[in-house]
């Protein structure tokens, strides 16, 4: 599996599953909740409900990857320069656009949650 796809799917794991990589119990782990954030609710759910439709993945997969890399800013800079919601970096960025035929800008919205997807 390409280390593009491996990545996000086990950071998605590390943050859903309960229990997982914390000593907290499962009850107390705030990253398994789903409750907090309806999947139809806030300021992007119809992209998150795109990409999830698209790339055959839960929506609170996406959302939680979301809330962990950026917390939910869409103009996120890391330190090694990945960017947006999603936090692509530009290499991948680059790739990404080019083979789902997103627009130009690595902040927008609707494009970062379909690459990160």
């Amino acid at each position: 599996m390409p280390a593009i796809i491996a990545l996000p799917i086990a950071l998605v794991m590390i943050v859903t599953l309960p229990g997982f990589a914390s000593a907290d119990p499962p009850s107390s782990n705030r990253l398994a909740d789903h409750s907090s954030v309806s999947a139809s609710s806030g300021p992007y759910a119809g992209f998150v409900a795109e990409a999830a439709r698209r790339f055959a993945i839960p929506e609170h997969w996406i959302r939680a990857v979301m809330r962990v890399e950026s917390r939910n800013d869409p103009a996120a800079i890391s330190p090694k320069g990945a960017m947006g919601l999603m936090q692509i970096m530009p290499a991948t960025w680059a790739e990404l656009r080019m083979r789902h035929h997103l627009g130009d800008d690595a902040f927008d919205p609707r494009d970062n949650i379909l690459a990160g997807a």
